[in-house]
This record gives C-alpha cells, structure tokens and sequence, in this order.
C-alpha cells in the first residue's frame, strides 16, 4: 500500500508537465561502448546481457547495492513482427520479462535522449517534427459500445490500462485513436492492435525520442494516481516493433 500511495503522489506530481525533473519515467537503454551491458543478480553474479537500444524499466522500488539499479527487462519482438508487452499481455504468458541489476553509469533515460519538436494542437491531437519525420498523435472519447467483451480488465483479449478497474460508468473515458509516422518515403500507420485498450492518453505526457537514425520512441505517462502508467512504442527501420506498458510499482 506504501507503494502504491507513493507511485499515486509521484504520478499526480509528475503529471502537470512533461514528466518532473526529479522523475524521469521508467524507461531507459543502456550506454556502453561495448554495445552491450552486463545484468546481474543481487549478489552480483552475471546472469545475463543487455544491448543497445533494448528497452529497460527501471524499478524504483527495489533495493540493491549502491550505484547498482533494479530493472525489468526482455521485451524483445521476434523479428518483422509487432508485439504488446506488459502485464496481463498475451505476451506475458511467454515470461519474457525478466529482471536483475544494472550499474547505474550505463544507464540512459529515454527522457535523455535527443527529442522532436512537440506541437500541442488541441486537448486530442500532438505533432512532432524533426528532419524528414512528422509524426501525429490523435486522442479521443473511448465508446464502449464499439467494442465487443468489455470488462473491468480488459477489451476482449486486451488488459485495460488507465484504471485501477474500469467502470462503464466513467462519464469521459479516453483512448488512442491514431498514431501515424510519416518519413520522407513512406508512412507508418499503427494498428488497431497497437492501440486499443491504452485509455486517458495525456497529450502533455508525451515525447518522441532519438537514439539513432533508423530507431526512434514515442513515450507516454498516461493516466493518473492508481491507474497511471507508463507506455513506450519502439519503431525501427521504420516498421513498429513492439508497445510496453509499465505500471512502476
């Protein structure tokens, strides 16, 4: 319960602009020359390897040894195909996550990155632009009556993210109604698939960063208080790869 209040103060506090100087978000990639970083366990025994560009969430609640941090990890799509990560996801079911200790020094916040320019159009719609990329963002009421098998937890096959118990008596629930990347040569329109079931988007709460030329993140604190979390979208080679939420306690 500790936890969950002190996530729930965090949230509220971080929520009034784009994340807080002393939140940074979840989400993280690794620094290293090497191009890869070593994942241990608590008594510092080497367990596994992380690599470039692979998404991390730091978990704040665990404790470990000093300049170590706690990480949940393995979100890693097969090969030319999208995938949803997080919990109560198909994808859960495999264990993908997996989690152990990281040295801080080789940690790079998402947030850290070099990032787009942002335009707030309205309380629905956000753009970002940067050399040959726009990408749009567009917000809107979520309709249950669109949707088939719509419980307190989930939108058919899909958990709900954004309440701690969904009630269709929320007289304004919200949801993600498009995402569209547009390149020099071509467009990216996600999927339903990748978007349904990612309730109260906040237009505020989101960026898209840069970690090289063909990878870029659009990340979001969605939500408030109990139903907060957090949700990154990976698009490599201009091609979607993979969507991870994150509830950070």
């Amino acid at each position: 319960m500790k936890k969950l209040l002190s996530f729930a103060i965090s949230f509220i506090l971080s929520a009034t602009s784009i994340f807080s100087q002393e939140y940074k978000g979840a989400f993280a990639i690794i620094s290293d020359i090497d191009g890869y970083t070593n994942i241990r366990n608590k008594s510092q025994q080497l367990i596994d390897k992380v690599y470039d560009h692979e998404i991390l969430a730091i978990n704040d609640f665990c404790v470990t040894a000093e300049n170590y941090m706690c990480v949940d990890y393995g979100w890693n799509a097969p090969k030319g195909t999208f995938m949803r990560f997080g919990w109560g996801e198909e994808s859960y079911k495999t264990d993908n996550e997996k989690n152990g200790i990281i040295h801080s020094s080789r940690i790079k916040y998402l947030i850290d990155l070099p990032q787009l320019e942002k335009e707030i159009v309205d309380k629905k719609t956000v753009i970002f632009e940067g050399q040959d990329i726009h990408v749009e963002v567009s917000t809107g009421r979520f309709d249950v009556s669109e949707y088939e098998n719509v419980t307190e937890d989930k939108i058919g096959n899909y958990p709900i993210w954004g309440y701690d118990g969904f009630c269709k008596c929320d007289p304004n629930p919200t949801e993600i109604k498009s995402i569209t990347f547009t390149f020099a040569d071509q467009k990216l329109v996600f999927p339903h698939e990748a978007l349904i079931a990612y309730l109260r988007p906040n237009v505020d709460n989101m960026y898209v960063a840069k970690a090289s030329e063909n990878i870029y993140y659009l990340v979001m604190l969605n939500s408030d208080g109990a139903g907060g979390y957090e949700l990154v979208y990976t698009i490599k080679d201009k091609k979607l790869v993979s969507s991870i939420a994150y509830r950070n306690f």
